[in-house]
C-alpha cells in the first residue's frame, strides 16, 4: 500500500468519525430534552427503557469512535515510516482520551434524568 493510499483511508477513518460523533451529539441531546421536557411525568419503566436504548446505542457509537481512532493512530504510525510527514494522525493516547470524555457524556447525561426524576426538596 502506498503512502497516499494509506493517507487516503485515515481521511476516510476521520470522516466515519465525524458522522458517528454528529450521532452521538444527536442522541445524548434528544436524551437530554426528553428528560428535561418529560422526564418528571415518565413512569419508572418508561424511564428504565429509555435509558437503557439510549446507553447501549450510545455505548455502541463510543465504541465505533474509539476504534476508528486507534486505527487512525496505528494507520498514522504506519505511514510516519513511509514518508516524512504525516498530517491528521492521532497520538496513541487520543482514542482513550476520546472514550473517557464520551462515557462522561453518558454518565452526566443519566445522571441528568436522575435528577429531574428525583429533585431535591428544599
Amino acid at each position: 500500500m502506498t503512502a497516499y493510499e494509506l493517507y487516503d483511508l485515515i481521511l476516510s477513518q476521520q470522516a466515519g468519525i465525524a458522522t458517528v460523533l454528529g450521532l452521538y451529539v444527536s442522541l445524548l441531546s434528544a436524551y437530554l430534552i426528553v428528560a428535561f421536557l418529560a422526564g418528571e411525568r415518565l413512569t419508572r419503566s418508561q424511564t428504565t427503557m429509555i435509558s437503557i436504548m439510549f446507553a447501549t446505542i450510545v455505548s455502541i457509537l463510543v465504541l465505533q469512535i474509539t476504534g476508528r481512532a486507534r486505527e487512525i493512530s496505528r494507520m498514522g504510525a504506519e505511514l510516519e515510516s513511509m514518508a516524512e510527514a504525516s498530517p491528521a494522525t492521532f497520538p496513541a493516547f487520543v482514542p482513550y482520551v476520546a472514550f473517557t470524555v464520551l462515557i462522561l457524556g453518558v454518565l452526566a447525561s443519566l445522571k441528568f434524568m436522575w435528577d429531574i426524576r428525583h429533585p431535591k426538596q428544599t
